[in-house]
């Protein structure tokens, strides 16, 4: 029994902890991982502004829905940035006053904006475009304490990251499955994850990407753990008409 329990306790710190160390490699070494380049996605949040020495021309292009001002929140907060949005719609075309329709998609967000720049030089010279993604969603499912839609504020944004922004794995969750499904043109990709071994840091899902779903499976025990008490419900009834009967025997003998 001892043994048992030992080789139990063993495994739940083998699949409840993060980036456990291996035999052999120094704990200082270094996980290079090779930052994704990110290209534009339908229904992306960009905000755009264009900046000029003639505060009435950025009028005309900044003036969104009719507010000229709202081009200069300059607040810098999320919330903000994503008033000043422009979708990319289903064609990957954001929709801009005065220019019209530019295709944007699958443009890295430096292309976009020198696609947009130039589009801008034909109208005021002298301009100045900034674009940059607002956000993209994750959906976070299985045995996290933050289910549901996680907001990542920036282009780039690792499986570390979101489950941390998540509330973490709880202690009924398995962090050596972690799965990824991805988005594809027919459908979606899946992809399992360890969260236990160090390895994640070089591997190319360790960045997530726009409407990703991640789920965290329940480690097995965790189905008996939480109907332990119906067990015990069934056992006691069972074992109360065992010893009834063995008593009923027992009186008639």
């Amino acid at each position: 029994m001892i043994i048992l329990l030992l080789a139990s306790c063993d495994r739940s710190y083998r699949t409840l902890t993060y980036l456990q160390e291996k035999k052999g490699i120094n704990p200082d070494t270094i996980y290079k991982n090779q930052s994704p380049i990110y290209k534009i996605n339908i229904s992306d949040q960009l905000y755009i502004t264009i900046k000029s020495l003639n505060p009435q021309i950025d009028q005309l292009f900044n003036g969104l829905n009719g507010n000229s001002s709202s081009a200069s929140y300059s607040s810098g907060t999320g919330g903000g940035m994503y008033l000043m949005s422009y979708s990319v719609d289903s064609f990957g075309y954001i929709k801009l006053p005065i220019i019209g329709d530019v295709r944007v998609l699958d443009l890295k967000l430096d292309d976009a904006r020198d696609t947009l720049q130039a589009k801008v030089d034909i109208y005021i010279k002298g301009a100045f475009v900034t674009l940059k993604l607002v956000s993209f969603r994750v959906f976070i499912l299985g045995e996290t304490n933050g289910r549901g839609i996680q907001t990542v504020m920036y282009d780039k944004a690792n499986i570390l990251e979101v489950i941390a922004q998540a509330g973490d794995i709880t202690y009924n969750g398995n962090k050596r499955k972690v799965w990824i499904y991805r988005p594809v043109i027919n459908g979606y990709q899946a992809f399992k994850v360890d969260l236990t071994s160090r390895d994640i840091f070089t591997s190319d899902k360790f960045y997530l990407k726009p409407n990703d779903i991640v789920y965290v499976e329940p480690i097995r025990s965790t189905a008996f753990r939480l109907n332990v008490t119906d067990y015990i419900t069934v056992l006691s009834v069972l074992t109360s008409t065992i010893t009834l009967i063995v008593l009923l025997t027992a009186f008639r003998l």
